[in-house]
């Protein structure tokens, strides 16, 4: 199958990459806006055996799958049957773990793994609870700002939201004050953005001629904030830096 672009987008690559290739000779012809239970047809490494409505998916591997001897594919797909189990919400599936129906756990709250560990299959050890660290990119749980968008392009209406957001209350009162705060997108890999001022901002600034704040030609750091809920210091600083991308448009009232 051959896919010609017609527009200098390298990002519609990676999209038609993850789109299923299904045959044309089963739905042709079909609402694809109707619901069903039809398993399709598909060319991967595994095809669907049982299908259970809200409960259960029930995966088979493949045999005769395409692909089996590719280098790309050496020491995947090793399990001859995979299960998927649906549960109504994150608590019902924690209550399955506790009673053994699923062996493995990970738990993303820090708050939820200093209180919930504690019943009688960890009591007696048939639960391991440990911490394994890893390099990988941490990800992110926030807001991101759509720079495209005029109302962002103004550096000192994202800061603004920067210092309004209190961090420090909001992490206790979600996560016990726990969960550490990233400071790049890519946080816990090698690729985070380190502490200090990045080698060369000067000279990067002016080959990419961005217009940047001041503060980012040195050392800057996140807002600390305050563990109450009004965070004075921050709303005062958000409201000084909106006043200057207003200019004299904007007015108290």
């Amino acid at each position: 199958m051959r896919f010609t672009f017609s527009e200098d987008d390298r990002e519609l690559a990676m999209l038609m990459g993850l789109r299923p290739i299904l045959q044309k000779a089963q739905w042709q012809g079909k609402d694809f806006s109707e619901s069903g239970l039809e398993i399709p047809i598909g060319s991967g490494p595994y095809v669907i055996t049982r299908v259970d409505a809200g409960r259960r998916l029930v995966l088979r591997r493949n045999p005769d799958y395409w692909g089996r001897d590719l280098p790309s594919a050496q020491g995947m797909h090793n399990f001859d049957e995979i299960r998927f189990d649906w549960f109504g919400d994150a608590n019902a599936m924690f209550e399955a773990f506790k009673a053994g129906e699923i062996d493995v756990w990970r738990e993303l709250v820090a708050a939820k793994w200093k209180r919930d560990f504690d019943f009688p299959a960890m009591r007696d050890g048939r639960v391991v609870k440990a911490e394994i660290p890893n390099r990988r990119p941490s990800g992110i749980m926030g807001l991101v700002m759509n720079t495209r968008n005029p109302l962002f392009q103004d550096w000192r209406v994202r800061q603004a939201m920067i210092e309004a957001f209190n961090f420090q209350f909001t992490n206790a009162t979600l996560s016990g004050g726990d969960d550490p705060r990233i400071t790049s997108y890519f946080s816990n890999s090698e690729l985070a953005m380190d502490h200090g001022l990045a080698p060369g901002p000067r000279t990067i600034l002016a080959l990419s001629r961005v217009t940047c704040c001041p503060a980012r030609s040195k050392a800057t750091a996140c807002p600390q904030a305050a563990p109450r809920l009004l965070d004075r210091p921050g709303i005062t600083a958000a409201l000084r830096l909106l006043a200057d991308a207003a200019g004299p448009c904007m007015t108290t009232g």
